[in-house]
């Protein structure tokens, strides 16, 4: 019997590539998607296919839920696809181990999570280890003319007990 991964969310843009490369090495992939959703992802063969609640409506739920597909499931790991997953992975995870009961999550937790939807931590730490990095404006408006794109720092930011992924904007003056 083939070891099973969970990953989310079925609709992200690495879902397919992502299954497709895990059935190829062996793996049993069951996935998990917003509830109303009908990701691409469904129609592959051999994929399983859930729906949890979406965490823009309800983070609680939404990790209450990747929970209970885990227990059910019992998969060697949880394969987190984009931000919203990895928030939600990050919060179903145990504090004591790290592990989503224990399942371990292929992907950043704790703190390591934190800065992987974090931006602005990133660009502190990149100029800090030397490496080159383009000027971002996060002090100071821009200067000269525009257009600018304008980004929150944050990936992914929960409000009110719901996800919301801060969209970025063209600004044509400071």
């Amino acid at each position: 019997m083939a070891l099973k991964v969970l990953v989310g969310f079925a609709e992200s843009l690495a879902a397919i590539e992502s299954a497709w490369c895990l059935r190829a090495a062996g793996y049993e992939v069951v996935a998990f998607t917003r509830a109303g959703r009908q990701p691409p992802l469904a129609a592959a063969r051999g994929v399983t296919v859930h729906s949890v609640p979406a965490p823009e409506a309800g983070v609680a739920a939404c990790v209450a839920a990747v929970r209970s597909l885990v227990a059910v499931e019992r998969p060697a790991a949880v394969l987190p696809l984009d931000d919203a997953a990895l928030l939600v992975c990050d919060r179903a995870t145990d504090a004591v181990d790290g592990r989503i009961l224990g399942t371990p999550v292929a992907g950043a937790t704790a703190a390591a999570a934190r800065l992987a939807l974090d931006k602005s931590e990133q660009i502190t730490l990149a100029e800090k280890a030397g490496i080159p990095v383009p000027p971002t404006g996060a002090a100071e408006p821009p200067t000269g003319p525009g257009p600018w794109i304008v980004k929150s720092a944050l990936a992914a930011v929960e409000r009110d007990g719901r996800l919301s992924r801060p969209a970025g904007a063209i600004a044509r003056e400071p």
